[in-house]
């Protein structure tokens, strides 16, 4: 029996979910200025142009963080919509956080690349009545980090224990 070489982290809409999302904002935009400017001045215009744009931000930091995530052997695997592939270490993984909305799961995680330099992703999950997926993203990294900081822990002991070897004899 051999065990799969892929853990897919994303969910399979990941790229649909973003760019309907973006395009729907996009196609109801004018009919919300339409809507605004038929009418008189009143507080709900003002209150409505406010969540069109929070709206538009959410999809474009959507578009911008957005991750297809998988593990292939002991190796994380991150594209972001408009970037190449990345390859990381379980070393590299920080902390995940997670905030859900309604069926959907997003799962941020800063990886560090090296020199101080952390980079941010964010990993969608559905749990739609039609996407049939049971991924958990934020469980997979949270094994993945606790591996990494035991990783971490055990060269440092090694590197101490090699220091103390050589000042020995």
């Amino acid at each position: 029996m051999s065990t799969p070489t892929k853990i897919k982290l994303s969910s399979n809409w990941t790229k649909v979910s973003v760019w309907l999302t973006f395009i729907i904002l996009i196609a109801v935009s004018p009919l919300m200025y339409m809507a605004a400017t038929a009418q008189e001045f009143h507080p709900g215009i003002i209150v409505g142009t406010l969540v069109m744009l929070a709206m538009f931000a959410f999809a474009i930091y959507l578009l911008l963080y957005a991750t297809e995530a998988w593990v292939e052997g002991d190796q994380l695997k991150m594209k972001k919509i408009f970037r190449p592939l990345q390859t990381f270490t379980y070393e590299q993984v920080g902390y995940p956080k997670s905030f859900q909305y309604k069926r959907t799961k997003y799962t941020t995680v800063h990886i560090n690349k090296g020199g101080g330099v952390e980079e941010k992703f964010l990993i969608m999950n559905s749990k739609a009545l039609l996407s049939f997926e049971k991924k958990d993203a934020e469980q997979m990294l949270f094994a993945m980090h606790n591996l990494g900081m035991e990783r971490k822990k055990a060269a440092v002991r090694a590197q101490t224990e090699a220091r103390k070897a050589q000042q020995q004899s």
